[in-house]
This record gives structure tokens, C-alpha cells and sequence, in this order.
């Protein structure tokens, strides 16, 4: 067996374990509150629902105080995070908090119900499927065991496996917890410059000569930052104290950083002996040496995830074809169909009977009782684009849309309908006309943005 071959099997084991102990112990040994934090009252709605479901099917513990909080616009993780500590009774208690407030652009089909409930096709019920969410509780559960207080902060479209048993976790240290990537993974992400067991700078998305020529890189590998942070009590009793009026506070680049000698936008605005007192701290690093990275951060990483070359995601028992979900042809679709030939595609409640490219995203909603809309592009453009930079299915925006907008986001490309089956034809004759050629002047259009602030709860 070959080393890769080792890791694997090593997360695997450890996965399996993990999940054998925390359905055995879940009532036992728990989280005294999971904080989520969300973009909006239809996501509070969604998150409320289904936690409250799973509480009924025991698969959270029932005396864990659940606290959901909408993040304004304008408010950044950190930020948020400061407000939240400043907020709630931290002393002698266990805290997982998930920051899922993101306006998830690049997956914008799970705007409404946030990333934290993306699915990963393992039934946790006959007719539900597991989420991002109950994977966390599973692949955190070893440090809820190994911990008597502290918040563990874990992204909420990333799942770490640990592969391997983490010995001990003292009290008083501030943990991060790191998994060996090749190194073109760390353009993507945060990557930690780590000597022995402590963290000494982090820098996010950084290309690879960057990395190179800052001693980021280890024979072609990179430690990189997997979102999983454990503040001590002693270091939430310092942050409640902080005074922070700036919203624009990160927390991966402003307050990790704050572990670091490195300088960030919230350095300048706390006193010198905090600043002190939490580098003396430091961040100390959990190598993960078998562990694994799985990051649903974008339509990109969520059809690698589901296509699953290496067959490790099949081996977790995960990407299972039942009720709403299929693989087919190397399609992932949720709560659709498709009879045509397109390929390495993410159709979301949507059937396409239309010749069309592969490499598509395919997302239909509803805004109203009789009113529907389908949202179609390619993998190659670019949501977060800028008007000049625009693209729709390889077509600049600038050269084929009459009315201007700011961005690809604010573009007004969809037309809405009385049906499903209407919007999903509205969707065909924009692709038609793109490909033509032919200047779109739909009137009545809505935008991305539009939408998803409209689109309504089942």
C-alpha cells in the first residue's frame, strides 16, 4: 500500500471511529452552544428548522442551546465574531461557532438555505441527507472529547477530516489545525508558515512564488489553513474586552493575525498590551498529517467533490443516489432532470430536455405562488466578475446586453415566469440568443441579486 493510499485509509478509520462515537456519546458529551451565524432571516429560518429537526431525531444533543444570529450586510466575520463573545456566558462552557453569513456567490443555488446545509449524500434518515453540518459534528467530535471549555470556530463550507488521534489539546493554548496540501492548493486558500509547533506568519491566497520566497512551501507542500480555530477561555475573556468599532474586521486575516508577529487593519485599533498578551499566546498548529481538506467553496470544488476521481469520497459512505439526489452522467442534479447530452454539470431543481454545453450551472426558484425563475451560465463565467470582465456562456456581457449594469451580479439576464416549466424555457431562449449572437433586451428581467433576495422558502 502506498503512503497516499495510507493517508486515505487513515481518515477513513478515523472517520468512522468519530462517527461511532458521537451517535454513542451524544447526549453525554456535548456542545453546551452552537452558535451559527447567517445572511438572513430566511436562512435564520431554515437553520432554526432544521436543527430543531435534528434534536428530534436525536442526532444533537438535546440540552445544547442553539444560538442563530443574522450578520448585517455591511459586518464582517470578525467583527461578528468580537460581538458575539462580547454577548454570551463563555465561562466554564464548550462553544462551537460556525460563521455562515457568506453571500455564497460561486454557489449561489445554496444562497437560501446557506452553505452550512449543502448535502453530502449520506442518509442521516431515510429520506434527509447529511449535510456539511452534521459532518462537522462528527469530524470535531475527538476535540469535543479532549476539551472541558473553549470555542471551536470551523468554517461552514469546509469538512476536515482529522485522520488521526490528536493526543492532547491544553487549556490554555489557542489551537489551528492544518492539513499538508500540495502546494497549488495553497493559492486558493490560507497557508500557514509553521516552525515545529507554532504558526509564525499566515498568508492568504498567496501565488506560489510568494510562498516560495517566504519559506511557505515544504518539498512541494503547503500547511494549509483549514478554517479550524480553538480559543481558550483566557483568550474570549480578552476579546470580550476589545473595543472594535470597525466592521470590516476578518477574522481568518485580522484575527488570527493577531497570534502573529504580522500586521493587520485591527492591530492599529487595540492597546499594546493586548497585542502583547495574545502574541506571547501564539497559535499553536495541529499538523494533520493524514487529514483531509474538503472545501465546497466553489460550483468547481462541489462537482470534483461529487464526481470523486480518487473514489475516496464513496469510501465515507458520502455522493449516495436516493430520493432528490443523483450522479449521472457525470451530472450532479438535485431535485431534477436531464434527457440531454450535457456533461459535468449542477442542475438544481431544474429539467433540461434542450441540447445545451456541459460545464453548465442550472438553478430554478420560486419568487412567488405562481411566479418562477431559472438562473443559467457556465462554469467558465464569472459571477463575481465586473461589467468590462463579464461573461455569459463565453459572450461579453458589455457586447450583448443593451442595459448596463455594474457587475455580472447586477446584470439583468432572467426572465421570470407563471411556471417551472415556463421559467426553464425563458432560460433556453436566453441560451439561444447568446449563442446567436443576438443583443438580449428582455424587459421585465431580474438580476442574480434580485433574485435570491426574493426567492422563496418551500
Amino acid at each position: 500500500m502506498t503512503r497516499r493510499n495510507k493517508e486515505i485509509e487513515a481518515a477513513i478509520d478515523e472517520y468512522k471511529n468519530a462517527e461511532e462515537r458521537y451517535k454513542k456519546f451524544i447526549n453525554t458529551i456535548y456542545w453546551d452552544y452552537i452558535v451559527i451565524i447567517v445572511n438572513n432571516k430566511k436562512q435564520k429560518y431554515i437553520t432554526k428548522r432544521e436543527l430543531n429537526e435534528r434534536k428530534k431525531l436525536g442526532f444533537l444533543a438535546k440540552k445544547t442551546r442553539i444560538i442563530i444570529k443574522i450578520a448585517p450586510s455591511n459586518v464582517e466575520p470578525g467583527y461578528m465574531l468580537l460581538k458575539t463573545i462580547k454577548r454570551i456566558n463563555f465561562k466554564n462552557k464548550k462553544i462551537l461557532y460556525i460563521p455562515s453569513a457568506g453571500q455564497a456567490q460561486r454557489t449561489l443555488y445554496y444562497h437560501k438555505i446557506g452553505k452550512i446545509w449543502i448535502p453530502v449524500q449520506k442518509r442521516l434518515t431515510n429520506k434527509r441527507s447529511s449535510t456539511i453540518f452534521d459532518e462537522i459534528l462528527i469530524n470535531t467530535f475527538q476535540i469535543l472529547e479532549k476539551i472541558d471549555k473553549g470555542m471551536l470556530v470551523c468554517c461552514s463550507d469546509v469538512i476536515t477530516l482529522l485522520g488521526e488521534e490528536i493526543k492532547e489539546l491544553n487549556s490554555e493554548n489557542t489551537y489551528v489545525f492544518s492539513t499538508k496540501e500540495n502546494m497549488e492548493k495553497g493559492i486558493k486558500h490560507g497557508v500557514f508558515k509553521v516552525k515545529e509547533e507554532k504558526v509564525e506568519k499566515i498568508f492568504q491566497k498567496k501565488s506560489i512564488s510568494f510562498l516560495k520566497n517566504n519559506d511557505g512551501i515544504i518539498e512541494n507542500n503547503v500547511y494549509i489553513d483549514t478554517g479550524m480555530i480553538l480559543f481558550p477561555t483566557d483568550v474570549l475573556k480578552i476579546f470580550s474586552k476589545i473595543n472594535i468599532k470597525d466592521k470590516s474586521i476578518d477574522l481568518y486575516e485580522d484575527i488570527m493575525s493577531l497570534f502573529v508577529k504580522q500586521n493587520t487593519i485591527i492591530k492599529e485599533q487595540i492597546k499594546s498590551n493586548v497585542k502583547n498578551r495574545l502574541e506571547e499566546i501564539g497559535l499553536n498548529v495541529i499538523k494533520l498529517e493524514r487529514g483531509k481538506f474538503i472545501h465546497f467553496g466553489t460550483s468547481e470544488d462541489i462537482l470534483n467533490i461529487k464526481l470523486d476521481k480518487e473514489d475516496f469520497i464513496k469510501k465515507l459512505g458520502w455522493n449516495e443516489n436516493f430520493e432528490k439526489y443523483e450522479i449521472k452522467n457525470e451530472n450532479y442534479l438535485e431535485d431534477s432532470l436531464c434527457v440531454s447530452n450535457c456533461k459535468k454539470s449542477l442542475i438544481f431543481n431544474s429539467d433540461i430536455d434542450f441540447e445545451i454545453d456541459s460545464d453548465v450551472i442550472m438553478y430554478t426558484t420560486r419568487l412567488g405562488k405562481y411566479k418562477w425563475i431559472t438562473i443559467l451560465y457556465s462554469f467558465k463565467d464569472n459571477i463575481k466578475a465586473t461589467w468590462d470582465e463579464a461573461t455569459l456562456f463565453g459572450k461579453h456581457l458589455n457586447c450583448i446586453l443593451k442595459r448596463k449594469s455594474n457587475n455580472m451580479w447586477d446584470a439583468k439576464l432572467y426572465l421570470p415566469a407563471k411556471s417551472k416549466m415556463l421559467a426553464i424555457q425563458n432560460a433556453k431562449e436566453l441560451y439561444n440568443h447568446v449563442k446567436n449572437n443576438e443583443e438580449l433586451n428582455f424587459k421585465k428581467a431580474m438580476s442574480i441579486d434580485e433574485i435570491l433576495k426574493k426567492e422563496k422558502i418551500k
